[in-house]
């Protein structure tokens, strides 16, 4: 077979994706982690084998080794888990690279060199001052001892055209312009930064003429980050509205970076330019279209309102996917119960590192049959939460059960330690809710549960990737239940959800239960009715399945975007040991129904969910009367923010700042009653 091919190691990236639409897409294949690739492999450098994900590695003649973690304060906070990604993992592959003869070609760093002198050319030697220039420096070395035949591009800052590149070098600090009164900028950090395009062009040029070695990917123009601020500001006069003070500096009083960085990176071009041909794009024009797309996303923004959620379909990729799908089902022919509900079924368990799954009509319909599996009826209780659906409670009811409610902590779930105080002799289940997403403390319940010999079910509606470590939701309990409506973050397109088990009697009783109690053969072993999933959605699904990590990672990503920007103003979900996949973003303040109105107002729509506890509930205000303080407290203080994955950086950014401006504009935090600087 012949070596014509090449893989690109970490294509879905700031620079992957460009350097992957410069190649024949039938001679390139492509890795990706957490961004979904059409045709692409996941592969996750950190804990999967890379032969083994590849397969037959004797095709391809080059390997382009993207992925990294690269942001050098990261690196110096994550010093464990940086040298897995940047240094073992690199190595690992690298290995099999020089087993099957593959020539490496490897994104370094300008953080190779000290920074003393600058105009480093490739023959300098490279002696790094941080962590992040150590670990690339490594892989250079280890390559060059290893293989004949190789790359290395060391790369300077890059940055993009475009707003929506959150990684580039310049959307940062245009954002702290905006942002802030007062922004700090070096005059003795001095460096060429280079267009995200022209790094993939050198890379493409250079690997196809088959040379080897080391080259420089850098800007032909040296600027320090005060100079070419100041030319920002100067070429762009309207955009500094707030008239921000910009403060000349040295590099170590501008920012609170954890290494002590080079100073002068410069980087001289010669050499490249002598293989390349390429015309290099101007910093100072790049800012200035980021600039007008920023201006002209403003006005939309003031006109258009932002919804809370948007369940349109509007990636063209994917609604031709949906509907390729739809029609596979409808050739086939197999509507009820077809070959896509056990794959749908296998994906849930495997995701949710479970042994069974059982695919049913609604996250309602799973809870309901949760608990009818466990033989749970008249004169049981269930302990659950007062803030949670309907669905919840009225699933324990519609089984004869009682729901017995017991107060919430801040982070809004069941609160653990009041728990024990509610068991009683008809205690036969805890059904904790993982509200917003955030998981409950599950160890503490299931401890709480095996002590006092009770069923753990899991309302995971909301929580679908999370995780405690790598245990996943609707794994701690005897049962997990979710909904995959389309407001989750996993959706089909109607109703349908899942339950997930690993005792195999659990999945046999749930699999008749969903099918009129039957048995397949007309037989009917437990009364039931019909909580069929529709075969149609789980093949939906099956699409959405392939996109849902990025969705979850871009919620996550508007989350701890609102966490920075307002968590000293307003009482804000911010992480804890668990990971966190924010089905709705919610805060809490004191002064709800003004706010809702000003965001209103400037066209942010928000959600109270929910506004009522289950107690206070009509259906079940005849019940027992509970004394609940801090779910009572905190349900009048909770608010949603739109948090969507169709969200535009400029509209989180509008969101953020709106309610900054609001907090301003009234003098004080609500949640930290402290004034805020009007200055």
């Amino acid at each position: 077979m012949k070596k014509n091919q090449t893989i690109i190691i970490g294509a879905s990236g700031f620079l992957g994706k460009r350097i992957m639409k410069k190649y024949d897409s039938e001679k390139i294949l492509c890795t990706y982690n957490e961004n979904y690739i059409e045709n692409g492999i996941k592969f996750n450098a950190t804990n999967m084998d890379f032969e083994e994900t590849i397969g037959d590695l004797s095709r391809y003649s080059k390997a382009i080794l993207v992925f990294a973690m690269q942001n050098p304060n990261h690196c110096a906070k994550n010093i464990e888990y940086s040298n897995l990604l940047n240094i073992i993992s690199i190595k690992k592959i690298l290995n099999y690279l020089k087993k099957y003869d593959i020539k490496p070609i490897f994104l370094s760093s300008e953080f190779v060199f000290d920074g003393k002198k600058g105009n480093y050319n490739e023959k300098d030697k490279a002696q790094p001052v941080i962590l992040y220039g150590s670990q690339k420096l490594e892989i250079e070395n280890y390559i060059q001892s290893n293989f004949k035949k190789y790359l290395i591009f060391r790369i300077s800052k890059v940055f993009s055209s475009t707003n929506e590149d959150n990684v580039s070098h310049f959307s940062g600090f245009l954002k702290n312009i905006e942002q802030n009164d007062e922004f700090y900028a070096a005059y003795d950090q001095i460096y060429n930064p280079i267009h995200a395009e022209d790094v993939a062009e050198i890379i493409f040029q250079i690997s196809e003429k088959n040379l080897n070695g080391i080259f420089n990917a850098a800007g032909l123009k040296s600027y320090s980050r005060y100079e070419l601020i100041k030319k920002t500001l100067q070429k762009n006069s309207k955009f500094n509205k707030k008239n921000t003070k910009l403060i000349k500096c040295k590099f170590y009083e501008a920012g609170n970076n954890l290494e002590k960085w080079p100073l002068n990176t410069t980087m001289n071009m010669d050499k490249t330019i002598s293989k390349v041909d390429i015309k290099f794009k101007n910093p100072e024009d790049a800012i200035s279209e980021i600039i007008k797309e920023r201006n002209n996303q403003k006005i939309k923004l003031t006109k258009n309102k932002i919804p809370f959620r948007d369940l349109s379909v509007t990636d063209s990729k994917i609604k031709k996917e949906l509907l390729n799908t739809v029609d596979k089902v409808l050739t086939h022919g197999r509507i009820i119960n077809g070959p896509e509900v056990s794959e749908f079924e296998k994906y849930i368990s495997r995701k949710c590192g479970t042994k069974y799954a059982v695919g049913v009509s609604s996250g309602s319909t799973a809870l309901y049959l949760a608990l009818k599996a466990l033989g749970i009826g008249p004169g049981d209780e269930v302990i659950t939460t007062p803030l949670t659906w309907a669905a919840t409670t009225n699933a324990i009811t519609e089984n004869g059960a009682k729901p017995v409610f017991v107060d919430i902590g801040q982070d809004l779930n069941i609160n653990v330690d009041l728990i024990k105080n509610s068991l009683t002799n008809k205690t036969k289940a805890i059904l904790p809710v993982h509200f917003t997403g955030r998981l409950c403390k599950m160890k503490e319940i299931v401890a709480i549960a095996k002590k006092n010999n009770l069923f753990v079910i899991e309302d995971a509606a909301q929580a679908y990737g999370s995780h405690l470590k790598g245990k996943m939701s609707g794994s701690f309990g005897d049962l997990g239940c979710f909904s995959m409506n389309p407001m989750k973050n996993f959706e089909s397109y109607g109703d349908s959800g899942a339950i997930t088990a690993n005792k195999e009697k659990f999945k046999n009783i749930l699999t008749k239960l969903r099918h009129c109690g039957t048995d397949q053969k007309q037989d009917c072993l437990i009364p039931s009715l019909n909580y069929r999933i529709d075969t149609i959605q789980a093949a939906m699904m099956k699409v959405t399945s392939k996109y849902s990590d990025k969705k979850i990672n871009r919620i996550r990503a508007i989350s701890k975007y609102y966490n920075d920007k307002l968590k000293n103003i307003i009482d804000c979900p911010l992480e804890d040991d668990t990971f966190h996949s924010y089905y709705s973003y919610t805060i809490k303040v004191n002064d709800r129904k003004s706010l809702i109105d000003y965001l209103n107002q400037k066209n942010i729509e928000t959600k109270i969910q929910h506004p009522i506890l289950m107690m206070n509930l009509t259906a079940y205000k005849k019940n027992k009367k509970y004394h609940l303080p801090t779910a009572n407290r905190l349900v009048k203080k909770i608010l949603s923010l739109p948090n969507h994955d169709k969200m535009t950086n400029q509209q989180v950014e509008y969101v953020a700042d709106t309610i900054y401006k609001y907090y301003k504009k009234t003098g004080t935090s609500v949640f930290l009653r402290k004034k805020i600087s009007k200055k």
